[in-house]
């Protein structure tokens, strides 16, 4: 009998794959899992999913451990941030914008961003150790008042590691201010075109296509503001993920990882004005840099949604 989809409920769906790793270790926390798709309501989903347990040490301590990919001292470029930013200000009014939530800050680059533009309070709900001790120093607050209620919510790669999607609502749902507005990004894994050929899930449980991520606000009530694709092309990304996948499938924790630690400490020595000069230089010659920033291209690694109650 198949596992009920985490979206829907319903328990009609179809084998798509076996998971596939990028950290071998990760198996450990994930189990051996495969990849399903419900015919109902067009979510694919890790099955069975990790246990709740399993997955708050993950994200907790290991996630984001030292020399493995999502490394969280990696600022996000500025010309990503001013994109998210764009969309927001042209479907949100910031003048009304008082209490923001960021689901999965992460480094809290967004909400610094936003903080150093718009007067408004921060709040945060984040797992991770070290973001947490990092995060009151880009002014987030910790989202501890039940009653505070949210005129912004936003979440950027973030509801694709829930195992449970009422679980990423229910953080917010009691919370929503009367034109509250909810921003969601996640990776396109739309099964029509190139899913078999990605490198690696994890740590994913979720799969999203353009159709699922909509009907998982429409089934809940939310009014869809704005829904398109973006990014880069995805056969970009699967170039940059299987690099990914070369350089940390065999990563292990407390293992000495030389190379990375003199990259470090050479970032150390060598002036800040160089560092900018090459990324500067990098991101003239990688001009596809630049297409994720643009909607509408079906092949693109990501998706945006906008919707409010």
């Amino acid at each position: 009998m198949n596992s009920p989809c985490p979206n829907c409920k319903k328990t009609n769906s179809k084998f798509v794959d076996k998971y596939k790793f990028n950290v071998l270790y990760d198996e450990i926390f994930f189990k051996n899992i495969d990849i399903f798709n419900c015919k109902e309501c067009d979510l694919s989903f890790a099955t069975p999913m990790p246990k709740e347990s399993d997955l708050n040490e993950y994200y907790s301590s290991v996630y984001r451990a030292k020399n493995r990919p999502h490394n969280i001292l990696e600022a996000t470029p500025v010309k990503a941030l001013q994109a998210r930013l764009k969309l927001l200000e042209e479907n949100v009014d910031f003048s009304k914008v008082k209490n923001v939530l960021e689901v999965g800050a992460g480094g809290g680059d967004f909400g610094y961003f936003l903080k150093k533009k718009f007067k408004l309070s921060i709040y945060t709900i984040e797992p991770d150790e070290y973001s947490r001790s990092i995060l009151p120093s880009k002014g987030y607050l910790n989202f501890d008042d039940k009653n505070l209620k949210f005129d912004l919510i936003y979440s950027t790669h973030v509801l694709e590691h829930f195992n449970d999607v009422d679980a990423f609502f229910k953080i917010f749902e009691n919370n929503l201010s009367e034109k509250c507005a909810v921003f969601t990004e996640v990776p396109n894994n739309s099964l029509e075109t190139w899913f078999n050929e990605r490198p690696y899930d994890s740590p994913h449980t979720l799969f999203f296509s353009k159709n699922s991520l909509e009907k998982v606000f429409l089934m809940r009530n939310y009014k869809i503001i704005f829904s398109d694709y973006v990014g880069d092309d995805i056969k970009t990304t699967f170039k940059l993920m299987e690099k990914s996948k070369k350089k940390f499938e065999k990563w292990q924790p407390n293992k000495i990882y030389l190379r990375t630690n003199l990259k470090r400490i050479l970032k150390k020595i060598i002036p800040s004005f160089i560092l900018s000069l090459r990324l500067i230089v990098i991101n003239f010659l990688n001009k596809s840099h630049f297409k994720e920033f643009e909607y509408g291209d079906k092949n693109s690694w990501c998706l945006r949604i906008i919707v409010k109650k």
